[in-house]
């Protein structure tokens, strides 16, 4: 994180990165175990990612075994913030967590009706705020992750903003990709299709996907993807080899990171080692950005 006073104005300088880490790192959401198995892996992984800002998605159940201190001590980061999504649906402890080293920061938990999402607001000289969303939203129904985004839009204030997570949803530009994935994957993997969960989850999620409304409708409210136009960046997140898919389980592009006009975005990572692909089934994404 950079600070640069300019005499006349005050330029940040930040990496911020997002992260489904996979059920806490818990091997599975069962309630009995009291230790993530994957979190010595986790640690080292938010460590490689050293971004001054990070959203972890999917903290199964760390609001019930982790205090704020215990999470700081941990990842070696000053401020800490996590909740429950306290979903309507989803019948499990569910949560998000944000890590950072900025000092002037105040949380929040916002309603998005049906789960939970954090708002960081970042104090910075010359009166400047940046406020930073953590979402993580549904994973079933494009009608459903339309309501949770557009009642995020009915609280966002008018400062530079991001909005980064789990989005569940591919943008426009990766549908020819993530079909593509889709169907190298079944003709590999043709027993697939047997899983119990493929006609009751599976297809209608990916069906539901490739509707694509959600994350034309963040563009048309001004956000830029900080993806971009480079097609080296334009590459999916889910599944690693860690999932139940497999080696060839790369379909789908959604984890997001959505910055409005006035943030610059610029050295867009996916993170690919061998360490990210047994600490969760998402791959991270971070950028750095200019405010």
């Amino acid at each position: 994180m950079i600070f640069c006073n300019l005499e006349i104005d005050f330029i940040l300088i930040m990496k911020i990165a997002s992260y489904n880490i996979m059920s806490g790192g818990f091997n599975d959401y069962n309630f009995n175990s009291l230790k993530p198995q994957r979190l010595d892996l986790l640690k080292k992984a938010i460590k490689e990612i050293d971004a001054d800002f990070i959203g972890l998605i999917d903290t199964f159940k760390w609001k019930d075994i982790f205090r704020q201190q215990d999470l700081k001590k941990l990842f070696n980061y000053k401020k800490v913030f996590h909740i429950n999504m306290d979903d309507v649906r989803v019948d499990k402890k569910i949560g998000l967590t944000v890590l950072t080293n900025f000092l002037n920061v105040k949380f929040k938990k916002v309603s998005l009706i049906t789960r939970n999402c954090i708002q960081a607001e970042l104090k910075f000289p010359h009166n400047k705020t940046l406020d930073i969303f953590t979402i993580y939203l549904d994973d079933l129904s494009e009608d459903a992750r339309l309501e949770q985004i557009q009642t995020l839009f009915n609280k966002i204030n008018p400062n530079p903003t991001i909005i980064m997570g789990d989005f569940n949803a591919i943008n426009p530009k990766d549908i020819k990709q993530s079909k593509d994935n889709f169907k190298r994957f079944l003709k590999i993997n043709p027993d697939f299709k047997k899983r119990k969960d493929f006609n009751s989850y599976f297809k209608p999620s990916f069906s539901n996907m490739l509707r694509v409304d959600v994350i034309p409708l963040i563009l048309a409210k001004g956000l830029l993807d900080a993806r971009g136009e480079n097609l080296k960046d334009r590459q999916p997140t889910v599944f690693t080899p860690l999932s139940d898919l497999g080696e060839n389980g790369l379909i789908l592009t959604v984890d997001h990171i959505f910055c409005t006009s006035e943030i610059k975005t610029k050295k867009f990572k996916n993170y690919k080692k061998n360490l990210f692909k047994k600490a969760s089934d998402h791959y991270p994404i971070s950028v750095e950005i200019t405010l």
